[in-house]
C-alpha cells in the first residue's frame, strides 16, 4: 500500500513535470514573439526617426527685413553686433536678417516673445528643407558613402545647434568648439575624397555624383571659414550661429538640387 501511494506520488511527480516543461515552453515562445515585436518596432522606430530623406523644417528668426540690397549690411551689422548670425537671407524679395534658426516652433516664439521690445518688427521666417524625391532616393540608399553624407549634413547642424546654445550658457568652451570643427572639417574632406573615387558611367548616377561632389566642398569650405573665425579670435558665438544657419541653408539647396534630377 505505501509502495502504491509512493508510485502513485513518483506518476504524479512525472506528470506534473511534463505540465511544467508545456507551461514553460509556451512562455518561452510568447517571450520569443514579444522580443521579436519589441525589436521590429524599434528597429522601425529608429529608422523613421533618422530618416535623412524626409522633409526638415527650421524656423528662423529674423530680426530685421528689407527689400533694399544696399541695406543689408548695416543690419548684418547690428545682428552681429548682439550675438546673431546676421546671415542674410533672400526669400521672395524680401532680404530677412537672421539671428539664429530653431527646430522647434515653440522655441521660435518663445525667444521672438523675449526679444520683441527692441526688436518690434522682428519675423519668424519658416523654411522647410524638401523630401528626396523616390527616383533619387532609391540612387542613394544603393551608396553607403552617400548616405553616410546625408547623416553627416543632418547630424552637424544639430551639433552645431547644440554648440551655439551650450556655448552662449557657457556650457562649453571655445577649445571644444574648435576641436569639433577640426574634427568636423577632416570627416567631410574624407566622404568628399570618397565621393569623388566612386565610378559609375550611369547618367542618374553621374547627375547625383556630380551635385554630392559640389555640396560636399561647400560643405567643408563653409567649416573651414567658421574654423578659421574663430582660430582669429573673433566672435565664436557669432560665428558658430552662421555655420549652423548656413549649414541649414547648404541642407535647404542640396535637396532642391538633387530634386530637379
Amino acid at each position: 500500500m505505501q509502495f502504491a501511494v509512493t508510485g502513485f506520488r513518483y506518476v504524479g511527480c512525472k506528470k506534473i513535470k511534463k505540465d511544467s516543461i508545456h507551461i514553460n515552453l509556451f512562455v518561452f515562445f510568447i517571450t520569443l514573439i514579444l522580443v521579436t515585436i519589441i525589436i521590429t518596432f524599434t528597429i522601425f522606430y529608429n529608422y523613421n526617426k533618422n530618416d535623412y530623406f524626409s522633409a526638415r523644417k527650421i524656423v528662423y528668426l529674423s530680426l530685421y527685413q528689407t527689400k533694399v540690397s544696399s541695406q543689408t549690411n548695416e543690419y548684418q551689422s547690428k545682428v552681429r553686433d548682439v550675438g546673431g548670425a546676421g546671415y542674410n537671407l533672400y526669400e521672395n524679395g524680401v532680404y530677412h536678417i537672421v539671428a539664429f534658426g530653431y527646430f522647434a516652433d515653440e522655441d521660435a516664439k518663445k525667444v521672438k516673445m523675449g526679444v520683441g521690445e527692441v526688436y518690434k518688427n522682428a519675423e519668424l521666417v519658416e523654411r522647410i528643407s524638401p523630401e528626396i524625391k523616390r527616383k533619387v532616393k532609391n540612387q542613394i540608399q544603393a551608396n553607403l558613402v552617400w548616405q553616410s553624407f546625408m547623416k553627416m549634413l543632418v547630424d552637424s547642424q544639430s551639433q552645431i545647434y547644440k554648440n551655439a546654445i551650450n556655448f552662449d550658457k557657457s556650457n562649453i568652451s571655445v577649445s571644444d568648439i574648435y576641436k569639433g570643427l577640426v574634427k568636423l572639417s577632416y570627416e567631410v574632406q574624407k566622404i568628399s575624397d570618397e565621393i569623388n573615387a566612386i565610378k559609375n558611367d550611369n547618367l542618374l548616377f553621374l547627375s547625383v555624383k556630380n551635385i554630392f561632389i559640389t555640396f560636399s566642398q561647400l560643405f567643408k569650405d563653409v567649416v573651414d571659414n567658421c574654423k578659421s573665425q574663430i582660430y582669429k579670435g573673433e566672435n565664436v558665438s557669432v560665428s558658430i550661429k552662421y555655420l549652423f544657419v548656413n549649414l541649414c541653408e547648404i541642407d535647404f539647396e542640396f535637396r532642391q538640387e538633387l530634386n530637379k534630377i
